[in-house]
């Protein structure tokens, strides 16, 4: 993939959980934009946590876990600029949140890493990335921590 490329990506983190307060439920945001030249937003993703009921997990991933509400890392949001689209910004983007899941994911753990496509073209997305459709919800795709873990483990 592309994480060796990572440096190449500026990033800046904004601090939103003071917006996020009136919520219910776990959720730590975490929001990163990538500017372009002219300080304007060229792509952008949102992290979070939450659960997931075990239940629409794939079984060979909850086999062993308990049946409850199971954390989850949460990708709420990624998104390019029309005028960076082709550019393999989204990859870019995608690396490096899937890097801060990780890292996170040092701290609190978590079974997958969760998000909703918006349409075909986004599921096939992120499906190259690994990602399979929860069953029952052929929008809502996952990646397992240990995928992902073998995905940030240098070869």
């Amino acid at each position: 993939m592309v994480f060796s490329r990572l440096n190449t990506v500026k990033t800046v983190t904004i601090d939103i959980y003071d917006h996020f307060t009136q919520m219910d439920g776990p959720i730590l945001p975490h929001f990163r934009c990538t500017p372009d030249a002219d300080e304007k937003i060229a792509g952008f993703y949102t992290l979070a946590t939450g659960q997931i009921d075990f239940g629409d997990l794939p079984v060979e991933l909850v086999r062993k876990l308990p049946r409850r509400a199971l954390p989850v890392a949460i990708l709420a949001w990624l998104g390019v600029s029309r005028t960076r689209q082709g550019l393999k910004l989204g990859d870019l983007l995608l690396a490096q949140a899937l890097r801060d899941c990780y890292e996170a994911g040092q701290t609190f753990a978590f079974v997958a890493v969760i998000l909703d496509c918006v349409d075909d073209r986004a599921r096939a997305f992120y499906q190259r990335w690994d990602f399979s459709a929860l069953p029952g919800y052929p929008y809502r795709l996952f990646l397992s921590s240990q995928v992902l873990a073998a995905m940030m483990t240098p070869k």
